[in-house]
């Protein structure tokens, strides 16, 4: 069951096109302006979530750490919908199939291969071509230490949804936060020119207004908000910053100069 906050904000689909909540706080906050990731989710169950959560997410200097191993209760025992995302990842490439073939195509999806607790290199070149073929506008969520050979190699092959980017991965567990905004920044701007059309949310570090601007001014189009939700209060004052003084006057531009990519 989702809380759903922020009920007086009038519903916007560009808007919530462009604003996520990333999991774990997707599975449980929703707001009438943003998109809600669930997730991520595998094939199979894998317990021990809470007792995970409290042994290994620790609090760091501009931050949070953490060694969840994608704690999850198996893509096959949640309940679908047709507005939240779905996170899925592949422990293996037999899961991917599965995951594949049990999925009905009007499910929107983000494809998780940067996450710092799976094994997203086996999602093959076999599976891209499928999963792209089935399911139309995937997010693929990557690895802030992804090249961009590779990131153009998606993209040609069909993902021009582009996530930028799950946790940094360190020897002490996945870091979300300020370290993982500092690889972020200047992959995204490189993006930004190498895929000019593409579509690329912006995620990592993003705890106030000025975060989310160093990301607009690098060439953003969304904004993914994550562990800013361990202070909802926090997290309800920015999703309205964001809407005020970037996505609206965004949207705003874009509709005066008849530019607005279609993202959906």
């Amino acid at each position: 069951m989702q809380l759903n906050l922020c009920k007086k904000l009038r519903i916007d689909p560009d808007i919530k096109q462009r604003l996520y909540i990333s999991p774990p706080f997707g599975n449980y906050i929703s707001t009438p302006v943003t998109t809600s990731v669930r997730g991520s989710y595998t094939w199979h169950f894998r317990p021990g979530v809470i007792k995970q959560f409290l042994k290994t997410v620790r609090p760091i200097e501009g931050g949070y750490v953490n060694r969840m191993g994608l704690r999850n209760p198996g893509i096959r025992n949640i309940l679908l919908n047709s507005h939240d995302v779905f996170s899925i990842v592949g422990m293996d490439e037999k899961e991917w199939d599965y995951i594949y073939d049990y999925l009905p195509n009007t499910t929107k999806l983000e494809i998780n291969i940067g996450c710092p607790n799976s094994w997203g290199m086996c999602f093959t070149k076999e599976h891209l071509k499928k999963y792209v073929d089935k399911f139309p506008n995937i997010i693929m969520k990557f690895s802030p230490k992804i090249s961009l050979d590779d990131i153009r190699s998606y993209h040609d092959s069909g993902i021009t949804q582009l996530h930028l980017s799950n946790s940094l991965p360190t020897e002490r567990g996945g870091v979300a936060g300020a370290q993982q905004k500092e690889f972020n920044l200047p992959l995204l701007e490189k993006v930004r020119v190498l895929l000019p059309h593409s579509f690329i949310i912006a995620g990592g570090g993003i705890y106030t207004i000025e975060d989310a601007k160093d990301y607009m001014n690098v060439g953003a189009d969304g904004y993914s908000l994550s562990t800013v939700w361990f202070n909802p209060l926090k997290g309800i004052k920015l999703v309205r910053q964001i809407k005020e003084e970037i996505l609206e006057k965004k949207t705003i531009g874009e509709k005066n100069d008849l530019q607005l990519r279609p993202i959906s």
